[in-house]
């Protein structure tokens, strides 16, 4: 599953409340898919960026948890 975007989320590894701002596309035409999500962190205010695997696993395994 990919977060919607405009939503928050709390991160136990960071934690911290993040929100998923913009994807990141790989690929053209009908072959394109995100392959990275770019966040804004609130507990340090900084952009980071995860692979939508890492998204994926930590969704998966609860430590990424929606609140918004």
């Amino acid at each position: 599953m990919i977060p919607k975007l405009n939503t928050f989320w709390y991160s136990e590894k960071q934690n911290s409340v993040i929100y998923i701002s913009e994807y990141y596309y790989q690929g053209t035409g009908d072959k394109a898919h995100v392959s990275h999500i770019k966040v804004a962190d609130f507990a340090t205010l900084k952009t980071l960026y995860f692979s939508v695997k890492d998204i994926q696993a930590a969704i998966d395994s609860g430590k990424l948890i929606q609140v918004g």
